[in-house]
């Protein structure tokens, strides 16, 4: 054999010698390969099966997350998705119908907070827990009272009220005494109002968990603001608001704290243009609260602070200043994707 071919024959050995070589490891690589598809396919199953039993529970929990974060959008969408896995005759159902009313009133989608309660009716009187009945009753005086359904606002209210003799769950009892004193305002019953909201700070007040409640707080002092006002008292009203200012500043930053601002923001701000002699400064408080809502990324109230900040300065004739902030407003909505404010 000449050399030549010698060479040939051990070029290709060699060559086939690292064929064979890289074909063994692959056949390695492919049966690692293969046991992690196997393992893979294994995986999943199991967590389908942990995820479908679990998912009405981490559905509703997302709910509540995006709701405390001012997403309502995003609440609803989670809430939505745990009705359609949820089963009717649960109470758990009950609850996410309660939390998808509140949630739809906030955006002024009154139509379908309605049939949220045509659904939940029947399932009131089934369940035995009386706190959820409460709250239920609660909900949706406060939903008609918003439509302008006094009578009917009245109904629910007194079935709550008949309810929630059977229990002594505070949180629930100091929502009633606000959402009184709110009917009692729209009969024009000022003092009973005021006593109303006040019954309600006191039974904050008798809470251990003070903390959980203090942004309802909040929204309960804004209340008592407003009553004095319809009375005339300027002087009262300035100390209310001054209360009410004080008690939200104090308060750890939140989308609540946020909303609180903005909401006795803008009822100074209205006060101011029907006459009320406030020295108060209503531009600091919607500035504060788009400082907040700006470190927190709340689109929505970022759109309100920038809207109602653009009236005040419209009304004071600063149409520059005032025409920048309405295009923020418009700004802010659109980057949330909040078509119920545009």
């Amino acid at each position: 054999m000449s050399s030549r071919l010698t060479n040939h024959l051990s070029l290709f050995t060699f060559h086939l010698s690292l064929f064979l070589r890289k074909l063994y490891d692959d056949k390695k690589k492919l049966s690692i390969l293969l046991l992690i598809y196997l393992v893979s396919l294994y995986i999943p199953i199991q967590n389908t099966a942990y995820t479908d039993a679990d998912a009405p529970a981490r559905l509703i929990a997302r709910g509540e997350e995006f709701y405390t974060k001012g997403d309502i959008e995003h609440a609803i969408q989670s809430w939505e998705q745990a009705i359609s896995v949820l089963e009717p005759e649960k109470d758990a159902f009950l609850h996410v119908l309660i939390y998808l009313t509140k949630a739809y009133q906030a955006i002024g989608h009154h139509q379908k907070a309605l049939d949220a309660r045509h659904k939940a009716l029947p399932l009131v009187e089934k369940t035995t827990q009386t706190t959820l009945r409460t709250k239920f009753f609660n909900t949706f005086s406060d939903l008609h009272l918003s439509l302008g359904q006094v009578e009917k606002a009245k109904e629910y209210l007194e079935k709550a009220v008949k309810a929630a003799r059977l229990t002594d769950d505070k949180r629930v009892l100091a929502t009633i005494s606000n959402n009184k004193g709110n009917l009692l305002e729209t009969e024009a019953k000022y003092q009973a109002s005021l006593t109303a909201y006040r019954e309600c700070l006191e039974i904050i007040e008798q809470m251990t968990d003070l903390t959980s409640m203090q942004n309802f707080k909040s929204k309960t002092l804004i209340n008592i603001v407003r009553v004095i006002s319809r009375t005339g008292d300027d002087e009262k009203t300035a100390q209310a608001a001054a209360q009410a200012a004080a008690h939200i500043r104090k308060l750890p930053v939140s989308h609540a704290k946020a909303e609180n601002l903005l909401s006795l923001g803008i009822l100074i701000s209205e006060l101011k243009v029907q006459g009320s002699n406030l020295r108060i400064p209503s531009h600091q408080l919607l500035s504060e609260s788009a400082l907040i809502a700006g470190e927190l990324q709340d689109s929505r109230i970022l759109s309100y602070t920038s809207g109602y900040l653009g009236q005040l300065y419209e009304q004071e004739r600063r149409y520059t200043e005032a025409m920048q902030l309405t295009r923020r407003a418009v700004f802010h909505a659109q980057q949330g994707n909040l078509s119920h404010i545009l």
